[in-house]
């Protein structure tokens, strides 16, 4: 009867390791999306206005041009 309590009680010290590691994997790959999203949109908010000035500069030649 002792031996099965323990090997029960492995089990389920396993078990709660493996969903702690589950949950850390979890917890790391959702730290590596934001930091990947914040990434991109510091990316895109510093080409942004490069963007928007090359298409402003675009539409006054064009105008000067008629």
């Amino acid at each position: 009867m002792k031996l099965l309590f323990e090997w029960r009680r492995n089990i389920v010290t396993i078990g709660l390791v493996g969903v702690v590691g589950l949950a850390d994997k979890y917890l790391v790959c959702i730290e590596r999306l934001e930091i990947a999203k914040i990434a991109t949109e510091g990316i895109s908010a510093v080409t942004r206005p490069a963007v928007y000035s090359r298409m402003i500069q675009r539409r006054s030649t064009k105008q000067s041009l008629v």
